[in-house]
């Protein structure tokens, strides 16, 4: 849903803090960290359904892991544009 994947590009891939997100989206810091795990996990399950080159995308966003990724934001936008849109396709 377009909630989920705008707070998961807000937080995880520009950066942003719950309560930037928030203040953006009208909504509380609490809203934005339910709807952060939401769509990390339906992203997961999306991308581990993909198989090994989806495991890199999960690799980068430290969707598998608790680590943080220090790959450079361009990089990780370009991974999660190819991974989403390989998830479309199929």
């Amino acid at each position: 849903p377009h909630s989920e994947r705008a707070v998961l590009v807000m937080c995880c891939l520009e950066g942003r803090t719950y309560a930037d997100a928030a203040l953006e989206l009208g909504c509380s810091t609490a809203a934005v960290h339910r709807r952060f795990l939401r769509a990390q996990a339906r992203l997961r399950k999306r991308l581990a359904r993909r198989g090994a080159a989806a495991g890199a995308v999960v690799a980068v966003l430290g969707l598998g892991a608790p680590a943080a990724s220090a790959a450079p934001p361009v990089v990780l936008a370009r991974t999660v544009e190819a991974g989403l849109a390989a998830a479309r396709t199929g």
